[in-house]
């Protein structure tokens, strides 16, 4: 089952692009810590259907 994309327009103040880590049943995503108690959306940005390859390292960007 694939998900479709879609185009979304988002204004904002900065942008990271990073790789989400599990963490317990779930995973996180690190971001600044001037960014705590701040209005955030996180965009997943690949197809969460496709597996991730087993060689791919969760921690770079």
């Amino acid at each position: 089952m694939s998900v479709d994309t879609m185009k979304i327009e988002i204004t904002g103040y900065q942008v990271l692009e990073k790789r989400a880590i599990k963490s317990g049943n779930g995973a996180h995503i690190l971001v600044p810590v001037s960014w705590v108690g701040r209005r955030c959306k996180i965009i997943l940005l690949e197809d969460a259907d496709i597996p991730v390859p087993e060689h791919s390292n969760p921690g770079v960007e």
